[in-house]
């Protein structure tokens, strides 16, 4: 027995002495995974984790924003979201020393550009469009509530897929992602979920718009610093068809919308917004969307007075899961 331990001891002895010749190095790795920059845009270490991931840019709003109230409409669902504080932002010559130490070309010019980026949110100067977009919208839509003109936005594009994104301007140049609003052929394309206070539903909205790659992530910076379109939500070309790929029940599919945009200066909401309209569509697309959605569009029958304490119930869970981050 007394030779047994002694062999036990000699072995642990040895194990330890081993741990100090070779001992085990921990590398402290990606402190910050998401980094909120100007324009309330977030880049995220993904992008270099791993290539074949798809980046959705309103999911990562959940890290840093509360859902205050989901808003049903008749034709339609709105997200109304609440920065946790408007002053946060992540240091750019941080985030740029993390693009330039990963080797990549693309993450290198990215990061080149990021100062111009944000240059262009610290300059006082407006760009003429926006100029022109506010002047024209100075004497319109005064007293009208952003409730009844998105109501009206979804009552006219009934048969069209609609999105729109509401932002409250802090500065000039600056503004925060406030409501997000979804027309009901969009939830119909978008989710099978028939909760629309669930997780799985909130998910599914807010993965309507991806980045695929560093690429497409760099041409919203570029639009920006040199003004070279992106075709995005904050071009405002009027009319003009152009393609947006978003995330749908059917998988990544390409669409033809018209971009616009609209001012309400008493209310400092800007509001960005998309219309893929009926004529549109692909045929074969479409045929495959009504193969396979399930979402009921009557989202008047969803809210009936019987349902008021379930309601509440969502509500009070919201409250306090998605609050949860300011304390």
């Amino acid at each position: 027995m007394e030779l047994v331990k002694k062999k036990l001891k000699k072995i642990k002895k040895k194990e330890l002495e081993d741990q100090y010749k070779n001992p085990p190095i921990f590398r402290f790795l990606d402190p910050y995974q998401n980094y909120i920059l100007y324009g309330d845009v977030v880049f995220t270490n993904t992008f270099w984790h791993n290539k074949a991931q798809f980046v959705y840019p309103f999911e990562l709003y959940l890290d840093y924003k509360a859902i205050r109230q989901i808003h049903v409409r008749p034709q339609g669902i709105i997200f109304e979201v609440e920065d946790f504080s408007d002053n946060v932002l992540s240091s750019v010559p941080f985030l740029q020393d993390r693009l330039k130490s990963l080797g990549e070309k693309n993450a290198s010019d990215l990061a080149d550009l990021l100062e111009c980026y944000n240059d262009y949110f610290l300059n006082d100067s407006i760009p003429e469009q926006q100029k022109l977009l506010m002047q024209e919208e100075l004497q319109t839509n005064s007293n009208e509530s952003i409730f009844e003109w998105v109501d009206s936005k979804f009552e006219a594009n009934k048969e069209n897929v609609l999105f729109l994104k509401g932002n409250r301007m802090i500065s000039k140049k600056d503004y925060k992602a406030q409501f997000l609003c979804y027309n009901s052929k969009l939830i119909e394309w978008l989710t099978k979920e028939q909760n629309i206070f669930s997780q799985e539903f909130i998910r599914d909205c807010f993965k309507v718009s991806y980045f695929a790659d560093f690429e497409g992530f760099t041409n919203l910076v570029k639009h920006f610093c040199l003004g070279i379109k992106s075709q995005g939500e904050n071009d405002k070309t009027e009319g003009e068809l152009l393609t947006k790929s978003i995330n749908t029940i059917a998988g990544k599919v390409d669409i033809n919308v018209t971009y616009h945009s609209i001012f309400f200066p008493q209310k400092k909401m800007y509001f960005h917004y998309w219309i893929h309209a009926k004529e549109n569509y692909d045929k074969k697309t479409n045929e495959r969307f009504q193969e396979i959605a399930t979402f009921d569009q009557n989202l008047t029958k969803k809210i009936k007075p019987k349902m008021a304490p379930e309601l509440g119930i969502y509500s009070n869970l919201m409250k306090y899961y998605y609050c949860l981050k300011k304390k």
